[in-house]
């Protein structure tokens, strides 16, 4: 119930958003992976498809915030590593969640969503997301996202540009390995044998990541002229 009030909450502020000028609506695909106690390092490992869709509204040449919902699956092997410890415990899993976010993109250029002069612009971006696990032993969680992107126009309605972006979860049980109540390696009393078997199950103090990265499209929803102090007037279509 939780997670069906808080996906109608976003459709809500969602429909609110695109009663306002200077829109763009979107579709994104590309792919995710998982940063955690099984691969700790690596980037673009062990990769799955991920895909969806996005509204952002734009503030002027250099702000804009992006509402997005993405369908994703992570994964992860033990028996992948080259570290003897992770192919002696052998674990593994694959978690299927929806990714609900709400971003601020600065652009490091001038950037107008309908102008094929000031057509481009990297960027980075930050907000808050919530992962709604769809595996009920995998608890959602709060995600503190940023990353990277750059934008281009291709016509005055549509654009294009690419993204990458990690998740910094509050939780570190997306692998099965995290800080459940019942995890044995918790507790001061063990003996000597059963904290053996549970040492270094799980990195304490380090919470999980996931990451996307990909392609996407937009197209101009809504867009006005203004005036800017610097560039002039911009024409932007009504």
């Amino acid at each position: 119930m939780k997670k069906i009030l808080i996906i109608i909450s976003v459709l809500l502020v969602s429909i609110k958003l695109f009663a306002q000028p200077k829109g763009d609506l979107g579709a994104f695909g590309g792919m995710s992976y998982y940063l955690g106690e099984i691969n700790t390092t690596y980037q673009f490992k062990e990769v799955l498809p991920a895909y969806g869709m996005f509204y952002r509204q734009i503030f002027d040449l250099r702000y804009s915030i992006k509402s997005s919902l993405t369908y994703a699956q992570i994964t992860a092997h033990d028996s992948n590593s080259k570290y003897d410890f992770n192919i002696q415990r052998n674990h593994s899993f694959l978690l299927k969640f929806i990714d609900i976010s709400s971003m601020l993109e600065f652009n490091f250029l001038p950037y107008v969503s309908t102008s094929m002069k000031y057509n481009h612009a990297p960027y980075v971006t930050a907000g808050l997301s919530y992962m709604v696990s769809l595996d009920k032993n995998v608890p959602s969680t709060i995600s503190i996202p940023f990353g990277i992107g750059y934008k281009l126009n291709l016509t005055e309605r549509l654009s294009t540009g690419v993204e990458l972006t990690w998740r910094n979860t509050f939780s570190d049980e997306l692998d099965g390995l995290g800080k459940n109540k019942s995890d044995p390696i918790k507790e001061e009393y063990l003996t000597d044998k059963v904290a053996e078997k549970y040492r270094q199950k799980s990195l304490y103090y380090r919470n999980d990541f996931y990451t996307f990265a990909g392609l996407f499209i937009s197209y101009k929803i809504a867009y006005k002229r203004y005036k800017c102090p610097a560039y002039g007037e911009l024409d932007m279509i009504e």
